[in-house]
């Protein structure tokens, strides 16, 4: 019997560095306050290491915030030491919940 190809175990339309990019939304340091499945730590933590994981595929990331200046403030420090670039050119949407509905986020992302 002869032995599978390698195309015959692979996706069509799988994600790929090429084709994906890492979004996160609003990981400000006042919001990781509002998480309650896990800790904001460990939130952010899984955050972080998406990010360099996506970094060392090549991915773009997109990061968003909403309304910086007020209770939600700045986008956690950990984000903007890992990604610079990402964070410099971040969405920052003014009081708008719904990131999709931001043209600036749908055009980033």
């Amino acid at each position: 019997m002869p032995s599978p190809s390698k195309n015959q175990f692979e996706m069509s339309n799988q994600f790929t560095p090429e084709n994906s990019a890492l979004v996160l939304v609003d990981y400000q340091v006042g919001t990781l306050q509002l998480i309650r499945s896990n800790s904001s730590d460990q939130s952010l933590r899984n955050a972080v290491m998406l990010a360099k994981a996506a970094k060392a595929y090549g991915m773009p990331i997109v990061l968003t915030t909403s309304q910086e200046d007020h209770i939600q403030g700045p986008l956690a420090p950990a984000l903007q030491h890992i990604s610079p670039e990402a964070y410099k050119n971040r969405v920052k949407r003014v009081g708008i919940v719904n990131a999709w509905a931001d043209p600036n986020f749908s055009a980033a992302v």
